[in-house]
């Protein structure tokens, strides 16, 4: 079995929230939503041109790819697209977005995307004071197919996305190999992640047993690791590079993911813990923990005070899931009533 990016536990769900409505799949069921939004709670904040210029820092042997660029248009059960999918007067087109991204792929991995697709989104969350354009990269167009959910999918997705949510009839994500977001307006950088296909451990080598409280194990997540360091100086070389016009300033820890290893047992670790935890939060229960299998993510800011929520898999060190988009985020947003979104 491999654990990709996308599935893995432990990434911070308020960092997750734009990424997860733009490529409407939620975590590793699969199962597809989109909000039912209003029209006119959606600030257009497209229409406003900011001060930030994007930089054009990659090395000299850089050169412009050519590119199947293709809009990713979200319809709504009646066949009408979303109105926070229509893309603003203000916004620059799909095609210079996907170049801006083009750019920002080879900052970031030095790589070329010369001659693949990308599916452009176009996101305007009324949870966040920007507007983005997300792309998608594969190989080709093809790549952007997804199958059909079946009937008991449906219902399952739309029990688990509340009253008064649209549910798409869209299947799992598609393969790809990288996805990027840019403020849509000027081109600013906002997350970018690589697909990767990083196999689960063979060995989690000798697990140590716990008997602690739900609490009291929730809180072992927030104690950084002995080499955390180490983590740290590969988190700030990752970010300086995504920080373009800015200086990172700190790289703080966050937390680290626990895992139990028993991924095959008749019940998960997860549901173990909210049955504890549901039950008596402060009452102990017994648990295995493994060394390997874990991510380690982290809190980075730049000079401006933008932060980036950073996700490493510790056995490997490589990134998998780079975000600022909290930075974005409205304080005080309404999520669940009029004009909320879920």
């Amino acid at each position: 079995m491999k654990k990709t990016n996308e599935l893995r536990k432990i990434i911070v769900v308020s960092a997750l929230a734009l990424t997860l409505a733009a490529t409407a799949f939620v975590g590793a069921n699969n199962l597809v939503f989109a909000a039912a939004i209003q029209p006119e709670t959606i600030p257009h904040t497209d229409d406003i041109k900011s001060s930030y210029e994007v930089a054009n820092v990659a090395t000299d042997n850089f050169q412009t790819p050519s590119l199947t660029v293709v809009f990713r248009e979200n319809l709504d059960k009646n066949g009408k697209p979303y109105p926070h999918n229509v893309p603003g007067s203000g916004a620059m087109s799909k095609e210079e977005a996907a170049q801006i991204g083009a750019r920002y792929i080879f900052d970031m991995y030095g790589e070329s995307i010369n001659g693949k697709a990308v599916e452009m989104l176009y996101a305007a969350w009324p949870f966040s004071s920007k507007t983005y354009w997300v792309g998608t990269v594969a190989n080709s167009v093809k790549d952007f197919e997804t199958a059909t959910l079946s009937d008991a999918e449906l219902a399952e997705a739309a029990k688990n996305a509340g009253e008064g949510t649209t549910v798409a009839a869209v299947g799992p994500a598609p393969e790809y190999l990288y996805r990027f977001s840019i403020d849509a307006v000027t081109g600013e950088r906002v997350s970018i992640n690589e697909h990767l296909d990083i196999p689960e451990p063979t060995d989690l080598g000798e697990g140590k047993t716990y008997t602690l409280s739900p609490v009291q194990m929730e809180a072992m997540q927030f104690e950084a690791p002995a080499n955390v360091d180490e983590y740290a100086a590969v988190v700030r070389s990752f970010a300086q590079k995504h920080f373009n016009r800015s200086t990172v300033v700190s790289v703080e820890f966050h937390r680290i993911s626990l895992n139990t290893g028993d991924r095959t047992a008749t019940k998960s670790h997860g549901e173990a813990y909210r049955e504890a935890y549901a039950a008596d939060k402060d009452k102990p229960f017994t648990f295995t923990l493994y060394e390997k299998g874990r991510d380690i993510t982290f809190n980075v800011t730049d000079s401006t005070g933008r932060v980036a929520n950073v996700t490493v898999d510790m056995d490997t060190k490589q990134i998998t899931f780079f975000d600022t988009s909290n930075s974005d985020f409205i304080p005080g947003f309404n999520y669940e009533g009029e004009g909320g979104v879920g």
